[in-house]
C-alpha cells in the first residue's frame, strides 16, 4: 500500500491568477465561477486569497499540463463582466443626465410671477418666458451637481440648478444668468 503524501502550502500563482490558475488545470467549472466573482471588487480579493491557500492541495500542479485555452478562456470571464460592469455605469450617467433633463422640463414660476417654459424633451430645445419662446442650445449637464448649461440664440449662457428640499418635500430650480441675481423657480405644471 502506497500512500500518498497530501500537497500543502501557499500557492503564489493561486494568489495571482486564480480562476484562470483553476481553468488552466482541468477545473474549469470552478475557475470560470472564480472569474466572476474576481471581478466584483468586493469578492475578489477572497477569490484570490482562496485560491492562494487551495490552489496545491486541490489542483494536479506538475501532474497535468496546463491548458492556456481554458485559463484565456476563464480570464475572459472576468474581462468581460468588468467590461459590462463599466459600460452598464456609462449608461447609468447617461440615464441620470436624461432624467434630470425630464425633471425640469415644464412651466416654472419666478418670485415676480413670470412664467418660464422649458422644453428639453426633443431637439430644438426652447426656452421661453411669458409665451415668448426661444431656441436655445444645450451645452451641459451635470447630473452629479443637479446642473445644467444652456446658451440662447443671442448667445447668452445660462445655467439652471436643481434644488431638493427634502424637509418640505419640494423641488425647485434656480436660474442662474451672467451679472444677474440668481432667479428661484418653482413648478408650475407640465409641458
Amino acid at each position: 500500500m502506497t500512500q500518498v503524501k497530501e500537497k500543502k502550502g501557499f500557492s503564489w500563482m493561486g494568489l495571482l491568477f486564480g480562476g484562470a490558475y483553476y481553468a488552466g488545470y482541468g477545473k474549469l467549472g470552478k475557475g470560470i465561477v472564480m472569474s466572476l466573482l474576481a471581478a466584483i471588487p468586493l469578492t475578489a480579493i477572497f477569490v484570490q486569497i482562496y485560491a492562494g491557500l487551495k490552489a496545491r492541495k486541490e489542483l494536479p500542479v506538475g501532474e497535468l499540463k496546463f491548458d492556456w485555452g481554458k485559463a484565456i478562456a476563464a480570464y475572459s470571464v472576468t474581462i468581460a463582466v468588468v467590461v459590462g460592469l463599466v459600460a452598464a455605469s456609462g449608461n447609468f450617467k447617461v440615464n441620470t443626465q436624461a432624467a434630470m433633463l425630464d425633471d425640469v422640463n415644464g412651466y416654472w414660476a419666478s418670485q415676480s410671477n413670470e412664467e418660464m417654459m422649458i422644453d428639453f424633451r426633443q431637439k430644438p430645445y426652447a426656452v421661453g418666458i411669458n409665451g415668448d419662446s426661444k431656441p436655445v442650445e444645450l451645452l451641459n449637464v451635470d447630473s452629479d451637481n443637479d446642473r445644467l448649461s444652456f446658451k440662447f440664440h443671442t448667445g447668452v449662457v445660462a445655467t439652471l440648478i436643481q434644488n431638493w428640499d427634502s424637509e418640505g418635500k419640494t423641488f425647485t430650480l434656480t436660474l442662474v444668468l451672467p451679472n444677474k441675481r440668481p432667479i428661484p423657480l418653482s413648478f408650475v405644471r407640465q409641458l
